[in-house]
């Protein structure tokens, strides 16, 4: 890790603690070369896979566009029981490294949910 005030190379982690939600950790580091010290806050980055779209293209996903889509097709009605469903397709696309297979099966299982849901 670079120091941020006189950007040595080599820095010493002084103190690490994780957050209460378990998803930040928190290093108080101690530069070799002036002293100093510093924090850094390291998160996991959860790379999603892309949509391919009907004409080839790719395009990152977009959780925003699930929940219009959901919204649009039940009409505004039982949005509390939408919210876990978005949640489930959340987590089925993450854990994916796939794109477009997944999109699809993901998206025939959240369709037929979403039937069941008006009638």
């Amino acid at each position: 890790m670079r120091c941020p005030f006189c950007s040595h190379d080599e820095t010493q982690v002084v103190e690490t603690r994780e957050s209460d939600e378990g998803d930040v950790v928190r290093r108080r580091r101690r530069c070799q070369g002036c002293d100093k010290r510093f924090t850094t806050y390291e998160r996991a980055e959860i790379a999603l896979p892309s949509v391919v779209k009907k004409d080839g293209t790719r395009a990152e996903f977009d959780v925003g566009k699930i929940r219009a889509s959901m919204t649009l097709a039940v009409g505004h009605r039982r949005w509390k029981r939408l919210t876990p469903l978005r949640g489930t397709v959340y987590r089925k696309v993450s854990a994916s490294a796939r794109s477009m297979p997944v999109i699809r099966s993901v998206r025939a299982r959240a369709a037929s949910r979403i039937g069941s849901m008006a009638a």
